[in-house]
């Protein structure tokens, strides 16, 4: 079949022959050469997926991190059902939902998948974050990366938590308490307390009592008191599990001990503010007759 002339071979030929010229230019460290092969290869094949896709590794090679954004956005616009597009796009997901010891763990020589990108997924406009995490978790099998999608949904739309309504969080929460006393129980238990219980507990869309309604009549999740204090004593079993195990390698006070403590205090006055025992853990109040809860 002919294109302006052309066959399919001879085009993509023309369009390898461009993204390797790009990729010579970067490997010779012609920063402005490599970005003028890149304009030039995007504007004579426009509609080709295999110059747009490449040109988003381009140019963050090139330093252009709002360039290979709106590279990827009209990707997105174009060629949104292709599987290289999608996977690349899930795996930008992933990404953003690890700490900085998960991707120091990653093994890959694409440059995307480097520590410093690993922030680019909230770049993306919201609709296209939503979109990702939506497709993602709908057909993951990994229970954990399910999760981890659910809960970046939260985050970069907090405005969605109501959706979710009081079964939804349990589900959530007895989904990530499931697994058995073997090795997966630490990735879940971990998601769990370090993610899902922070979140829930600091948002201003989950408070203590009955229902209501927000200033806007936007729906807010209530729950019982008992919840909050059910996730604190989670959490507290799981950091001091942790420093436990942590003085069984290490017999000084180690950075994870700290970090654990810190959690932990850090939750507690989340959960003191939520329930409103605040002023008895900044000690405002003092003595059995002056508690009251």
């Amino acid at each position: 079949r002919a294109m302006a002339g052309k066959t399919v071979d001879s085009t993509d030929k023309d369009c390898d022959w461009l993204v390797a010229t790009c990729k010579s230019r970067l490997a010779d460290k012609d920063v402005s050469g490599a970005k003028a092969w890149i304009f030039t290869a995007r504007s004579l094949f426009p509609n080709s997926f295999k110059i747009q896709f490449e040109s988003v590794f381009l140019h963050l090679s090139c330093g252009e991190t709002n360039e290979a954004i709106q590279s990827i956005v009209d990707l997105c616009k174009n060629f949104s059902k292709e599987p290289r597009l999608v996977s690349f796009l899930s795996t930008l997901m992933t990404l953003a939902t690890m700490d900085e010891e998960e991707v120091s763990k990653v093994t890959c020589t694409d440059s995307i998948l480097a520590s410093s990108k690993r922030d680019l997924f909230y770049s993306l406009p919201k609709d296209i974050q939503t979109s990702v995490i939506l497709t993602t978790a709908g057909s993951t099998k990994d229970s954990a990366l399910c999760c981890k999608a659910w809960l970046l949904l939260m985050k970069v739309q907090p405005e969605m938590i109501p959706s979710f309504d009081l079964e939804c969080f349990t589900l959530l929460c007895q989904h990530v308490l499931q697994a058995g006393p073997l090795s997966a129980d630490g990735e879940y238990k971990k998601l769990l307390v370090r993610d899902v219980i922070p979140l829930l507990v600091d948002s201003p869309m989950v408070g203590v009592g009955k229902p209501i309604f927000g200033r806007n009549r936007e729906p807010i999740v209530m729950l019982a008191s008992g919840h909050f204090y059910n996730w604190l004593e989670v959490a507290a079993n799981y950091y001091t599990s942790q420093i436990a195990l942590s003085s069984m390698k290490n017999q000084n006070y180690s950075a994870i001990d700290i970090t654990c403590w810190e959690k932990l205090n850090d939750l507690l006055y989340l959960v003191a503010r939520k329930c409103g025992w605040l002023d008895i853990i900044q000690g405002k109040l003092v003595g059995p007759h002056k508690l009251v809860f």
